[in-house]
């Protein structure tokens, strides 16, 4: 069943000549950061320098069918796309987009490492998808969006609108019958 699912999409990637890169993060190099409980679930939060793979290819791929034989019943894929345009794939949500200026990558000088990756003119797309196992049969490849247009996602905390259309209206009725009881 399983291994030789995997065993075939593995085949499928070394024909392709494709490359496996492993890592192991060693939690007791990390413990000055996660004494204040950035570690949560299995994850480390903050600590961990961003890893970067380079590799040539004619477009740009996500390598999805190796990710479904471990991928829990819905599994969201977040993907930031370095380019020259804004870039997309199906089903994909955009969470940022934007062309970066240089007034941009100069207000970026305490994030040094994103500051080495990025050139004026460079485009960032941030995409996210939701996907089942099932969804997971074949690797994902990103074209250009239909427009550059920038975008960014803006996300408001407090009482939604609805809450306040809903709740306000029983809620003054029984501070005004509350008053009028009083006098």
């Amino acid at each position: 069943g399983n291994i030789e699912a995997a065993t075939e999409a593995i085949t499928d990637y070394v024909d392709q000549s494709w490359y496996f890169v492993t890592m192991q993060v060693d939690s007791t190099a990390l413990a000055e950061y996660y004494n204040d409980g950035y570690y949560s679930g299995g994850y480390y939060y903050g600590g961990l320098d961003p890893v970067t793979l380079t590799f040539a290819s004619d477009e740009p791929v996500y390598p999805m069918k190796i990710s479904a034989f471990s991928a829990a019943d819905e599994t969201r894929v977040h993907v930031y796309v370095k380019s020259d345009h804004r870039m997309t794939f199906p089903g994909a949500d955009t969470y940022y987009a934007n062309r970066f200026s240089s007034g941009e990558l100069a207000d970026l000088l305490h994030l040094p490492t994103l500051l080495e990756a990025f050139r004026p003119g460079d485009y960032l797309t941030k995409l996210r998808r939701g996907y089942s196992p099932d969804e997971m049969s074949s690797d994902v490849t990103l074209t250009q969006a239909s427009n550059d247009n920038e975008f960014r996602l803006i996300q408001y905390s407090g009482w939604p609108v609805t809450t306040v259309l809903l709740m306000g209206p029983p809620l003054v009725w029984g501070v005004w019958r509350s008053i009028r009881r009083k006098s």
